[in-house]
């Protein structure tokens, strides 16, 4: 679900971000995030607080 938000918010989901997404264990940090990120306009910087990088540089 965290990722159909991403893909929502940013219109797509980067590859690198899906992937640090899918491999996540942690899933109160996930929930967390689903959370944030619904509530949010500016997406990115939540992802980026949470220790994801959206892209690869």
């Amino acid at each position: 679900m965290v990722l159909e938000v991403i893909e929502v918010k940013l219109g797509e989901v980067p590859k690198l971000l899906e992937e640090q997404i899918k491999t996540e264990t942690d899933r109160e940090k996930l929930k967390k995030l689903h959370r944030e990120l619904i509530l949010t306009t500016n997406p990115v910087e939540v992802i980026q607080r949470f220790g994801y990088k959206v892209n690869e540089t």
